[in-house]
């Protein structure tokens, strides 16, 4: 058995972890529902797009007070092709993932959505930019800390399995 490990997301090149998105969607959290594995989340730097349903998969996540998570609406890059096809499919992924994020997160659906589609929060965009304790209010996150209270964390997760 794989012992757990705490998820450090300093989030440095836009990718955490520097693996492709596709990896991370499929692999990262999604998949996650289903793992037996202990595991909490501690975000140190800004958390931005795919960062949020990583974070929320964990069984406990920290968010350091300074850091930030941006949270925006789907969106494509590249050709796209303006049928309302691609507008549904546009829509049913993010459904997707507020779904996702609102099942692993204390966060309501109409407030996730509402931090999504805020206008002028962000320069030539959409979205919000949240801190860590208004990550914490909105109930993204469940606790403000450091590495150290991830360890700690990690190691009362890890006690209770094994006392299961």
């Amino acid at each position: 058995m794989t012992p757990p490990t705490v998820r450090v997301l300093p989030r440095p090149t836009g990718r955490p972890f520097a693996r492709p998105a596709r990896d991370i969607r499929d692999s990262e959290h999604e998949n996650r529902q289903d793992m037996t594995l202990d595991y909490d989340i501690l975000v140190i730097g800004g958390g931005h797009s795919i960062g949020v349903p990583i974070a929320v998969s964990a069984d406990h996540s920290f968010i350091a007070s300074s850091a930030t998570m941006t949270i925006h609406p789907v969106r494509l890059t590249g050709m796209v092709i303006g049928v309302p096809a691609t507008m549904e499919y546009l829509e049913r992924m993010q459904d997707r993932v507020v779904a996702f994020v609102t099942a692993k997160s204390h966060i309501s659906e109409a407030k996730f959505r509402e931090l999504m589609m805020t206008v002028g929060e962000l320069s030539q965009d959409i979205g919000t930019v949240v801190v860590g304790p208004k990550a914490v209010e909105y109930g993204l996150i469940d606790s403000i800390g450091s590495i150290g209270e991830a360890l700690a964390k990690l190691e009362e997760l890890i006690a209770e399995r094994k006392g299961q």
